[in-house]
């Protein structure tokens, strides 16, 4: 209480001059001396009685220094400087927010607190404007820029607090609140300026002096254009804290509060012109941040050019990041998408200068391959999304020996890859938009219909840019190889010969700006966008389709190798503790080792190392995350040196650190992404016309059936999708068409799923048709190669590589922190791979390849085996990951290939158990590198088992 007392005492003086003598502010004197001697709750409470008394004395100071100027003023009294005080008020108040716990401090509190600051921010407002007082522009930014910096802390702590219990009163009195400050912010943002350095005062106009304060981004400590662009970053900053989200509108509680504080806060954004504000301000930045780009990358930049550089990327990303809250949250705020609609922001980030220019920097970095160059630049150079500056500071000593370039994310690709993401946004807020308003509205209906124009005009401005991701996958392969063979030559051995690495390989930013671009792509692809887009630029539908199934060909193989190696290490684990001295012991083996612990050994190695070649660390930051091993086993092996770890456990790292699982769920979202695209422009997506049963009997059916003809057949459903997901509780039954009679207006039908034949069925049950012209496969019927490295280098993406994938996600089937992610890809996936299998066997390709369809359907029932998923091993298997109702309708879809799969593992099981008997037991090969004679075990086919082994 002695703090608070000498806070609102009458000896501040004294005790400022006591701080500096001392060469500490006041806030940091109270942190250490006050804070640091005391329990966790001792000073918690004493931190939250700071922040009240602080305020209190904030409110005080600002509502005294009003009066008196008021009085003062007009008797030409000289004017009290409070600039300082104000200053050391709102940093003591900061500071004891950073001390104080989250679970101490009340809501409620927290929204009076706020209260108090908002009665005297408004009046300091005032007192601060440009030309208002005779402050200088230095003060009145710098009490400006502290009391949003406050309001900005109070609001991220309110934040942080469950408010699920909320009262109605609290929510209404926090969006008053919320709309408050964010006039206090667009207040701020419109008083500044941009102002070149260099530029005389005599050059500039007598109003625009007078009325805006003036920053720049070639800022120098505690002047006053740093303080100005202080002031700028933290307005920019608090709009995106108290700007509307769609979760908040979407939640259950508080819901419609929400969506009218959104409403209030996109009315309040036009009347005050905010936009346009904003939108100055990121011409501007992004300028500035243009002109010194290059020399940025090209490692000519200076101290100061860098700075200047730095402080233009911040704002554009800064403005950038609101209006992607704003944009998210316009599917369900319609003012707020006619907001952004009307000011044109979208064309504004089309045009924009920086973006361009960057992006003509990463294709020229995509299309260089010299490889044969020895003098070639370190890999880390040519990074898309990476810059990589001197790690040797200015005045040092340089030389070949001790500079070394490290590599670190380039600022500017993540505001390029956010930019895509509003554009997804868009397309996403205004498809649900439009879906509501066209029945309700037709005026706003119209309104919106510009939307898709924007997002076309986007991906066709920057189509290089965004197509040049995918092949710089490949690119990176290719420098990272010819910088590795000098390394690596005359260092091979007959062992290491049959390790292959990649054809492709990304950095994770790459791998995020993969996923970005194909979630933009996937919402391109769906509803008229599609049709649009297909119509009219029929070139770029065609890439990005080509694109998808390029990126799920890589994403699939790379996860199938991390799931293989996982489950191959896991499986020789368990297997060092079993005795295989009798025939009943293979049936306590893994299944995966069905060739014997050498062979499976190896496997594992050639998994771990091809899914580690895929990766490419680019940042200390990936170093240090490569060598944290997620795994006991992993970290056993990072420990071990010398003779004591095996090669095995020496591997394990490579598939078992915390950087290779951030990639993964990277990975996990491409392949999600490229799989929602090549379901949604399948050709087979839209095969099928329904119409109603009057249509049907109106229809002369008998002209356009022919035999082989698909139908949907059931007197009831309308809406059909013969190789969509379709639930076994649908009454819509598929069948092929045997003949037609016109006498008496029916069909004689096959049913797909039981192979029943039905006559005479009546025209008027005939809910789909299908268009035999789009009966066609997009995947290559091949199963899963026997090496990962062939899955890799073979042509164009097979169903073999969505068996990769759907093993990946059972092996994650009890992995808590991607089951969302896994779920939701093993859906998609089932759903494709059941559509293609089923439209390669009525296109009879699957007859021509008795092979081939043998072992695709053995790996068919090794994960759709329904008897398994009845076991006591259901609980690791794909049913826990995949939608029940999926699964059930994949099952029997694909009846007839597990039927026969089933009938030859029965077969050969009994084949080998005879052959045992015959020759006897012999346990050599689990323990020989050879391979055995005879026919394969019949065991590889079962159901693997998975075990998680992460470190308690």
């Amino acid at each position: 209480m002695l703090l608070c007392n000498a806070i609102l005492s009458a000896s501040w003086p004294r005790l400022k001059r006591t701080l500096q003598h001392l060469g500490l502010a006041f806030f940091e004197v109270v942190a250490v001396n006050s804070f640091a001697s005391r329990s966790e709750a001792a000073a918690c409470t004493l931190s939250t009685s700071l922040a009240e008394s602080t305020l209190a004395a904030l409110s005080t100071l600002s509502q005294s220094k009003m009066m008196a100027e008021s009085v003062l003023s007009p008797q030409g009294f000289s004017r009290i400087d409070y600039a300082k005080p104000v200053e050391e008020l709102c940093l003591l108040m900061t500071t004891s927010l950073l001390m104080a716990s989250v679970t101490t401090v009340e809501s409620r509190k927290l929204l009076e607190m706020l209260d108090r600051l908002h009665e005297s921010t408004n009046r300091l407002f005032v007192m601060t404007q440009v030309g208002g007082i005779d402050q200088s522009q230095r003060a009145a930014c710098l009490i400006r820029q502290r009391l949003l910096t406050t309001a900005l802390s109070l609001f991220s702590k309110y934040q942080t607090i469950i408010q699920e219990e909320n009262a109605r009163e609290d929510t209404i009195k926090y969006n008053e609140l919320r709309l408050a400050f964010s006039d206090n912010a667009v207040s701020a943002i419109h008083s500044l300026r941009y102002v070149q350095p260099g530029v005389d005062d005599d050059d500039l106009t007598t109003e625009a002096t007078s009325s805006k304060f003036e920053y720049s981004f070639d800022n120098g400590a505690n002047n006053q254009s740093d303080i100005a662009f202080q002031l700028l970053r933290v307005s920019i900053s608090l709009l995106s804290e108290v700007a509307p989200t769609a979760s908040s509108v979407g939640s259950s509680t508080g819901g419609y509060q929400s969506f009218a504080y959104g409403t209030d806060f996109a009315t309040c954004l036009k009347q005050r012109e905010a936009l346009n504000s904003l939108q100055y301000h990121l011409a501007t930045s992004s300028t500035v941040a243009s002109l010194a780009y290059r020399a940025e990358h090209s490692g000519s930049s200076t101290h100061s050019l860098a700075n200047t550089f730095n402080n233009a990327v911040e704002i554009v990303g800064l403005i950038t990041t609101f209006i992607h809250t704003l944009t998210d949250s316009a599917s369900t705020i319609v003012d707020v998408l006619l907001l952004l609609m009307d000011s044109r922001w979208f064309r504004t980030f089309i045009d924009n200068p920086l973006l361009k220019l960057s992006c003509e920097h990463w294709i020229s970095v995509s299309h260089q391959n010299d490889v044969e160059n020895e003098h070639v630049m370190p890999i880390a150079t040519y990074h898309r999304g990476y810059s990589t500056p001197l790690t040797t500071q200015p005045g040092s000593v340089s030389s070949a020996s001790n500079t070394r370039k490290h590599s670190k994310s380039d600022s500017v690709h993540a505001i390029w890859r956010e930019v895509i993401t509003i554009f997804s946004s868009l397309l996403r807020s205004a498809r649900t938009q439009s879906q509501i308003y066209v029945k309700v509205d037709d005026a706003i209906h119209h309104r919106l219909t510009p939307i898709n124009s924007f997002v076309f005009d986007f991906v066709y401005t920057y189509e290089e840019a965004l197509f040049s991701c995918f092949t710089s996958m490949s690119n990176q392969t290719l420098r990272k190889n010819a910088s590795q063979i000098k390394s690596t030559k005359s260092k091979t051995s007959s062992f290491a010969s049959t390790i292959s690495s990649s054809s492709f390989s990304f950095t994770l930013n790459l791998l995020n700006e993969a996923s970005d671009i194909s979630l933009l792509f996937l919402e391109l692809c769906k509803g008229d966008a599609k049709n649009e887009i297909a119509r009219s630029s029929g070139g770029i539908y065609n890439k990005m389709i080509a694109s998808s199934l390029d990126l799920t060909k890589m994403t699939s193989t790379f996860l199938g190798a991390i799931g293989n190696a996982r489950d191959l290490f896991s499986a020789l684990s368990n297997a060092s503790n079993l005795v295989f001295d009798q025939p009943s012991a293979i049936f306590e083996a893994h299944p995966l080792l069905a060739d014997g612990i050498p062979n499976a050994r190896h496997e594992a190695i050639r998994n771990s190392h091809f899914a580690s070649s895929c990766c490419i660390i680019a940042t200390k930051h990936d170093f240090e995350s490569s060598r944290i091993a997620t795994t006991k086993s992993a970290k056993a092996g990072e420990e071990s040196s010398g003779e004591s770890a095996s090669l095995d456990q020496t591997f394990q790292i490579h598939v078992n650190n915390k950087f290779i699982v951030e990639v993964e769920r990277v990975a996990g979202r491409c392949l999600f992404n490229a799989l929602g695209v090549l379901s949604d422009t399948h050709p087979a997506s839209d095969a099928y016309h329904s119409f109603s049963s009057e249509e049907a009997s109106r229809l002369d059916v008998a002209a356009v059936i022919r035999s082989g003809t698909m139908v949907a057949i059931n007197g009831g459903a309308r809406a059909v999708g013969r190789y969509s997901f379709q639930s076994e509780k649908d009454s819509v039954k598929y069948a092929r068409a045997r003949g037609c009679d016109r006498s008496t207006r029916t069909i004689s039908v096959e049913y797909l799923d039981s192979g029943a034949v039905e006559n005479r069925v009546p025209w008027s049950h005939i809910v789909g048709l299908e268009d035999s012209a789009k009966r066609q496969c997009i995947l290559a019927y091949l199963p899963v190669s026997k090496s990962i490295a062939e899955a890799d280098t073979r042509g164009r993406p097979s169903i073999g590589h969505l068996i990769l994938a759907l093993r990946w996600c059972r092996h994650l089937s009890e992995n808590d922190s991607l089951k969302d992610l896994v779920s939701c890809v093993a859906d998609r996936a089932a759903i494709l791979l059941s559509t293609e299998v089923v439209l390669h066997d009525e296109l009879n390709d699957t007859r021509s390849h008795d092979e081939t369809a043998r072992k695709v359907n053995a790996q068919l029932l090794d994960l759709f085996n329904a008897q398994a998923a009845n076991s006591e091993a259901a609980s690791s298997g794909l049913n826990v990951v995949i939608n029940g109702d999926v699964l059930g309708a994949v099952q029997t879809q694909l009846k007839r290939q597990l039927h026969a799969a089933r009938l030859e593992r029965e077969q050969e099981q009994k084949m080998w158990e005879q052959q045992q008997q015959n020759s006897g037991w012999d346990s050599s090969f689990w323990g020989s590198s050879s391979k055995r004679e005879g026919r394969r075990s019949p065991f590889r086919a079962f159901t693997r088992m998975t075990s998680t082994d992460s470190i308690q």
